[in-house]
């Protein structure tokens, strides 16, 4: 599963534009567990922007810079995409293009403080798994 945070302009003081890739899988109990398998973020105009939606939809390892040989596409199930900003377009042209990115409404279940209280006992319960290391980012973002 593919989420897309998308950011109205690219300037240096902008949100950036974010994708978070996740793999579902079930641990020795049945329970279903969440874990990060790869993330993007940069301040990009909107070409830009979907060109790298449509790198990642097919291969979520791809790092935008070269591509990999030994990777052999990675195609994801489901695609979401924030409906606000630039991600109407993006849902657009992702469909035109043949993916079937969908809408998703956040606000739908309340403010950011109200989802997180929503996501706290998944993560309490110890089922969503991060990788070891974070990747290399220029600074810092504290949300």
């Amino acid at each position: 599963m593919q989420s897309w945070d998308t950011a109205l302009t690219a300037n240096e003081m902008s949100a950036y534009s974010a994708c978070t890739t996740w793999g579902v899988f079930y641990d020795h109990n049945y329970i279903e567990n969440l874990i990060l398998l790869s993330s993007w973020r940069g301040r990009v105009e909107y070409p830009e922007l979907r060109e790298m939606a449509k790198r990642l939809f097919f291969d979520y390892r791809d790092n935008g810079k070269e591509h990999n040989p030994d990777f052999k596409g990675r195609k994801i199930d489901m695609c979401l995409v924030e409906a606000k900003a630039s991600g109407d377009p993006l849902i657009q042209d992702l469909y035109k293009g043949g993916i079937k990115a969908i809408a998703f409404n956040p606000t739908k279940y309340g403010d950011k403080i109200q989802r997180v209280r929503l996501t706290t006992p998944i993560i309490e319960g110890g089922r969503v798994w991060l990788r070891a290391q974070g990747p290399k980012y220029e600074r810092l973002i504290f949300f």
